[in-house]
């Protein structure tokens, strides 16, 4: 494990203290639990079939010398410009 700090509102504070009391577990033990349950639940959306670079693996060849850096670019097109 490592050790990490965050910044919570008072509210998340209050919630997580309260939580905690009642079911007898660590904040720490609770909030590795919201992380967990939250990815969870985003893996399920994420279609990674549909993704270009889940496609090209083992296929790209890239004439550049910026890949590494731009790959997002090269991958999904540049939306910033």
């Amino acid at each position: 494990m490592v050790r990490t700090q965050i910044y919570l509102e008072d509210e998340q504070i209050l919630k997580l203290n309260l939580a905690s009391e009642k079911l007898n577990v660590k904040k720490s033990e609770l909030i590795r639990l919201a992380i967990d349950e939250y990815f969870s639940k985003k893996d399920k959306d994420v279609k990674w079939e549909d993704d270009p670079l889940d496609k090209s693996i083992g296929s790209i060849e890239l004439n550049v010398e910026d890949a590494s850096v731009n790959h997002d670019k090269y991958l999904y097109g540049n939306h910033n410009e």
